[in-house]
C-alpha cells in the first residue's frame, strides 16, 4: 500500500529512503527539531524518524483512532 509510506527523495529527485512501517494511510509529516522527522497515520500511531539514517526512532501508540495531523510545543 503506496498510502503507507513516505519516500525521501534529494533535489535532484533521487530516491534517498522510503519508509515503511505504518500501517495505514499516512496523514501528515511534520519536522521537529534536530533532524527528526514525525509522521501521523490512519493506524493510530506517530513514528519519529531520524532523517540522517531514515530509520525509525520510535513510534508513539497511545491514540485512540487515526492520526490526522501533527502539532509541536517549543519548550524553552
Amino acid at each position: 500500500m503506496l498510502e503507507s509510506q513516505i519516500v525521501a527523495w534529494d533535489t535532484m529527485g533521487t530516491i534517498l529512503a522510503i519508509l515503511k512501517d505504518h500501517q495505514g494511510t499516512v496523514n501528515a509529516l511534520k519536522m521537529i527539531k534536530n533532524g527528526v522527522l514525525a509522521s501521523a497515520s490512519d493506524d493510530k500511531t506517530i513514528i519519529l524518524w531520524d532523517t540522517n539514517s531514515y530509520s525509525m526512532i520510535k513510534t508513539l501508540v497511545w491514540h485512540k483512532d487515526r492520526v490526522l495531523d501533527i502539532d509541536t510545543i517549543e519548550s524553552k
